[in-house]
């Protein structure tokens, strides 16, 4: 199953890096800036003024395990070309990986896939020629397109989506793995030059169902 954790890091940093400002300061050197914290199966987060559920039972990765799995999708990902790996790490400083979540834990015994969520912020700034969801997402799938992944079907048009007065952009695609199709869903919106994408891996529709129900769907702005 660790080949499935890595799924979601895989598509995720090829995400990153499709707005790399060198120019700008560290994501976590913005003034305010918040990785947010997890109180009572909820997720809060001061500096984009939004919260949503963790489903109870649910496994939130900590910042060293997050770190791992980003070093490891970092490679996998490159597919061992080495400029595309100093791309994506120099993509690094602008991203931050604000929640990341799976159905089970590592050593949990189970023959199910791991479905999984993660909330991630890009700091955009510099990147003038995108403004919404769907100009991020363009820049995006070119660069999936273009990586190590085995994709088998992707979005070639965005849909827009609201969740609770937030205006996503989504797109939708399919990667290859060892042979099972794994699913991949992500949601992009752009708030004070900041990306913002909701991303989910799931098997089939009754788990993308479940995150959706329990997680992505509980997504807000706090009042």
């Amino acid at each position: 199953m660790k080949q499935a954790l890595k799924l979601l890091l895989l598509a995720t940093f090829a995400l990153l890096t499709g707005c790399n400002n060198s120019s700008v300061k560290p994501i976590d050197e913005e003034k305010g800036f918040d990785y947010g914290r997890i109180r009572n199966e909820k997720y809060s987060n001061t500096f984009f003024n939004l919260e949503m559920n963790v489903p109870k039972n649910w496994h939130p990765q900590n910042k060293e395990e997050i770190k791992e799995l980003t070093n490891e999708g970092r490679k996998i990902v490159a597919g061992g070309n080495e400029n595309t790996e100093a791309r994506i790490k120099a993509s690094e400083i602008n991203t931050a990986s604000l929640l990341v979540v799976f159905k089970y834990d590592e050593e949990d015994d189970v023959m199910d896939y791991n479905a999984n969520f993660m909330l991630v912020a890009e700091n955009i700034k510099n990147a003038t020629a995108i403004k919404t969801g769907k100009q991020y997402l363009n820049h995006a799938q070119k660069l999936i397109m273009g990586s190590a992944l085995a994709i088998t079907e992707i979005d070639k048009e965005f849909e827009k989506r609201t969740i609770n007065g937030i205006d996503f952009y989504q797109m939708n695609m399919t990667v290859d793995i060892e042979g099972v199709p794994v699913y991949q869903t992500y949601l992009v919106t752009v708030e004070n030059n900041f990306a913002l994408s909701l991303i989910y891996s799931y098997l089939n529709e009754e788990q993308k169902n479940e995150i959706e129900e329990k997680a992505i769907n509980t997504i807000k702005h706090k009042k």
